[in-house]
């Protein structure tokens, strides 16, 4: 009997499409379906381009572009991951494109342009927003 109800059912959507060609999308659009940011707490410094805060490429970063306003050195997260730390920044989002030292696990680095704003930075303890991650796993 339910193979013969499951029969009629596929017949009658097939009479149905055939009647209303308009049910069926030829290009369907996919949809897009937004996660819900993650937050963690962290503590935010800042550094600037000299070689005694970074490698011997002080204006290259880990993922070898330059530095410039709205990127961050964090070991925790991967590269290409777009953060947001609203208690300091608002509504900017900063990117993740550079590493810090192996010991500072929990830290997001924010470059500064001069050594004298990084300092003036200090450290915080922030909430982060963590709008997407990156696909680098380093």
């Amino acid at each position: 009997m339910l193979p013969n109800i499951a029969m009629g059912l596929a017949l009658s959507l097939n009479i149905l499409l055939e009647l209303n060609p308009q049910l069926i999308e030829k290009n369907p659009v996919p949809i897009e379906v937004k996660k819900e940011p993650e937050y963690i707490e962290g503590w935010v410094t800042a550094y600037s381009s000299t070689v005694d805060q970074t490698d011997d490429t002080p204006f290259i970063t880990a993922s070898n572009t330059k530095v410039r306003h709205g990127i961050v050195a964090a070991n925790f997260l991967p590269l290409g991951t777009e953060i947001q730390i609203p208690e300091v920044f608002g509504d900017k989002v900063l990117v993740v494109e550079d590493r810090m030292h192996r010991r500072k696990t929990d830290f997001v680095d924010v470059w500064m342009p001069t050594r004298q704003d990084a300092k003036n930075f200090g450290i915080r303890r922030a909430k982060i927003i963590i709008v997407e991650r990156g696909l680098d796993k380093t």
